[in-house]
């Protein structure tokens, strides 16, 4: 479940102003769910809680068992939406700091997010002596960063194992019947895991996409993909008591209207600094266009208190907060007492650190409100798949119910094309010019 709090919004919205937009919302939803309504083709994510095929789940966990079992290393290739989410989710659940933990499953690294050849260099360089499995992700095949990373580090395979033993070590994530990256993998004989055709990149993550890779680190999908179906039921409800999805959506438009351009999603967890990153690019391409959209940027307080926190405070009054809070934390680590006292910090003992946290958090937001800075204040109960599922859902249909009463399409992306076709005319590749 979600909490959404409009306590640090009172003064800076009124009740007309909110009404005022239902309407707009109303048609939202009639729009998004509607059949015959252009963009039906991508919207495969709304119903693939419900509909997600238990064979397809048992595949996914059954070649998950196997990279545990004969790999240190899972590489994942991809860029945007191909990599962001599945990271998202590994951060959320486990750590930033998976890969140093000592844990049972592969580490895992992301690359062909970038054409840094000292980015790619020292993946490989850390790949060389270990036991790895890569998975590669994209849809068509043709995006460069991907597929030249991909050749990288299949050559680094076929020289460990031989190209018989390497290919059992390639798993390839693509559309279900054309594209490249299909034609290769079935000429090859990787193994391949389907993303449906009505799904796009940043909707992808509750597809294989996310789903082999949290297996592989012993995530329970079941209870993420539960997570997702509970929230899909829960949102197709117009009472905005009743639906917290649809109120965000309806709050920031609201927000932006009268004159806040920017929102900036923050959160006190280190752990949650990824899956903003997820965020960012699941609202900045889907509602950035045609000259409109809300800028998305993010923050990791408190961080960032010590860095943004002024601007955020005192500088050009053009943004609002999202803040994410977790309600339980697991640890409970204490500060200790201490009989000298040196550090003057006695205050504080026997108190947790969580419980300052929560402090920070609630003297940021008392004062960046009154400063003018409205806040929307969203929480879940902890960093579970069940709540991960259930966010990730919320932020999903959030954003396309936003899109739509924005006036933009949620499910298209002309810029990245723009400069995906210069790109390639730059190289000289055959067929553009």
């Amino acid at each position: 479940m979600i909490n959404l709090s409009t306590k640090y919004l009172q003064g800076f919205l009124t009740d007309n102003e909110v009404k005022e937009y239902e309407n707009k919302l109303i048609q939202a939803h009639k729009v998004l769910h509607d059949k015959n309504y252009p963009g039906t083709d991508l919207r495969g994510w709304m119903d693939l809680p419900v509909n997600y095929s238990e064979e397809e789940l048992h595949y996914i966990e059954v070649e998950a068992e196997k990279v545990r079992n004969n790999s240190e290393i899972l590489v994942i290739i991809g860029i945007g939406g191909s990599y962001l989410g599945a990271r998202a989710a590994i951060e959320f659940l486990k750590s930033c700091n998976y890969n140093y933990l000592d844990k049972k499953t592969p580490s895992v690294f992301f690359i062909g997010n970038n054409m840094s050849s000292a980015a790619v260099s020292e993946v490989l360089e850390i790949c060389k002596y270990k036991d790895v499995t890569l998975n590669v992700v994209s849809k068509s095949g043709t995006t460069l960063e991907c597929m030249v990373t991909f050749r990288l580090f299949k050559k680094l395979l076929e020289e460990k194992y031989g190209k018989d033993k390497a290919k059992e070590r390639i798993y390839c994530i693509t559309d279900p019947s054309k594209g490249l990256l299909r034609e290769i993998a079935l000429k090859e004989g990787y193994k391949i895991f389907n993303i449906p055709p009505s799904i796009g990149g940043r909707y992808s993550v509750l597809t294989s996409v996310g789903l082999f890779p949290l297996s592989v680190i012993g995530g329970d999908i079941h209870a993420l993909l539960q997570g997702a179906a509970d929230a899909r039921s829960r949102f197709l409800n117009l009472d905005l008591a009743e639906n917290e999805c649809y109120k965000y959506a309806l709050l920031r438009n609201v927000i932006y209207n009268k004159g806040k351009f920017i929102e900036i999603i923050g959160g006190y967890e280190p752990r949650l600094d990824c899956f903003f990153e997820w965020w960012k690019q699941l609202f900045g391409e889907s509602e950035g266009k045609d000259g409109k959209g809300i800028f998305p940027a993010s923050v990791i307080f408190s961080t960032d208190l010590h860095s943004m926190g002024q601007f955020i405070q005192e500088g050009n009054p053009i943004f609002f907060e999202t803040i994410l809070t977790i309600k339980k934390d697991p640890y409970n680590l204490i500060i200790p007492y201490d009989e000298s006292n040196e550090d003057k910090l006695n205050y504080l003992s026997d108190k947790t650190l969580e419980f300052v946290n929560r402090q920070a958090f609630r003297a940021a937001a008392f004062a960046h409100f009154n400063s003018g800075t409205p806040i929307i204040h969203l929480e879940i109960d902890s960093t579970d798949e069940y709540n991960l599922g259930y966010l990730m859902y919320f932020f999903e249909k959030s954003c396309a119910i936003s899109s739509h009463i924005l006036g933009v399409d949620p499910f298209n992306q002309p810029g990245v094309e723009a400069y995906k076709n210069k790109m390639f005319s730059l190289l000289n590749r055959p067929g553009y010019q």
